[in-house]
């Protein structure tokens, strides 16, 4: 029996039915915590959780996808994980360099399908 830990993501994306899909598609291969909201991934930042990387949103109801960045980069053991933004918007060079410096680590582009998203989280966490 494999007892090997599974990668933890959390996926932070307020449009529910596409956060239903990206947990569909990556729950096979890694422990998924999903949340709709900014400030629910905040409190689950903060109360423990040991999460391998983290996706989010760009544009969500209240804060932004860099204000979580920002956010869960000021957490010491959250310095180094991967941070992935998925935007369905084109940025312009300034907000891209906004979303890079927040500590964004990628910046994905919609429509992604969940193949694709796989292929790229194991390029962070080495599947």
């Amino acid at each position: 029996m494999n007892t090997e830990r599974k990668p933890q993501i959390l996926v932070v994306e307020p449009n529910d039915d596409l956060l239903n899909y990206f947990r569909q598609s990556l729950q096979g291969n890694y422990n998924v915590i999903a949340m709709n909201r900014p400030e629910k991934a905040k409190t689950a930042l903060q109360n423990g959780y040991n999460f391998d990387l983290i996706t989010t949103a760009l544009i969500m109801p209240g804060e932004s996808g860099i204000d979580l960045i920002r956010f869960a980069r000021g957490i010491e053991s959250y310095k180094d994980v991967p941070i992935l933004c998925i935007t369905g918007l084109i940025l312009d060079k300034e907000l891209t360099k906004k979303v890079t410096e927040s500590g964004c680590s990628k910046i994905i582009y919609k429509p992604i399908i969940g193949q694709k998203l796989k292929l790229k989280i194991n390029d962070f966490i080495n599947l």
